[in-house]
């Protein structure tokens, strides 16, 4: 008489995990071939492959890359580097100019809000420039716009502060918490110079070099030394 033997629940779950893993497995790879195929299609398609590669690589390599990307009139170069950012800078575009929803998040919908205010240009021209103004204004004023300015009842290391607390803008030198170079587990107070400095350097390299390099640089303040 024929018998069938029950198979154990052990071998049963071990079965069934053996499958799932397989199916696991075999999605990873199709999800990984796809993902990658992305990019050699990129390559692929900047390739002549028409073009003789010993005897000119470069037109082999990158010939159908070049006759698609012309260098644009306002750009001296172009590379894939900036045909990426271009790409980002179109679709983050189109994500902005979507609609707020009321299910996404307060940082999305503020940057939508932000950026519906600076391309209504018609708003900015009827407004002017009564915001900057405005915080100028609190700042102790500016003698370019302000006929009768008096100096402030303020330091300028107290203007500084403002412009980064309130503004968060770093004036003749920038300001700001990271990692400590020595031990990355602890953060530090950092100072370097504002990035107008290198204008500065380019334009006067002597009197950069005397007055910067001599006397503010480098200039790395941790907590240790406040």
């Amino acid at each position: 008489m024929p018998r069938r033997d029950k198979v154990k629940p052990s071998h049963a779950m071990s079965g069934i995990h053996t499958n799932a893993r397989n199916r696991h497995a075999t999605a990873g790879r199709r999800a990984v071939r796809g993902y990658s195929e992305v990019p050699s299609a990129s390559l692929l398609s900047a390739m002549d492959q028409t073009a003789n590669p010993c005897t000119d690589f470069f037109q082999f390599a990158c010939g159908m890359w070049n006759k698609k990307h012309v260098i644009p009139e306002d750009r001296a170069s172009i590379n894939t580097f900036e045909v990426m950012a271009d790409q980002l800078q179109n679709i983050l575009r189109g994500l902005l100019e979507e609609d707020v929803s009321p299910n996404e998040g307060s940082a999305t919908a503020k940057a939508k809000i932000f950026y519906a205010a600076c391309m209504n240009t018609s708003q900015i021209e009827e407004i002017g420039d009564a915001p900057l103004e405005k915080v100028l204004a609190s700042l102790g004023g500016w003698p370019v716009t302000s006929l009768n300015w008096t100096a402030p009842g303020f330091s300028v290391e107290t203007l500084i502060g403002r412009l980064r607390g309130e503004l968060n803008q770093g004036i003749l030198i920038d300001q700001w918490v990271g990692p400590d170079d020595k031990n990355s587990s602890v953060n530090v107070i950092q100072v370097r110079p504002c990035p107008c400095h290198s204008i500065f350097r380019h334009y006067t390299p002597d009197l950069h070099d005397s007055l910067i390099h001599k006397e503010a640089l480098p200039l790395h303040l941790t907590v240790s030394d406040f």
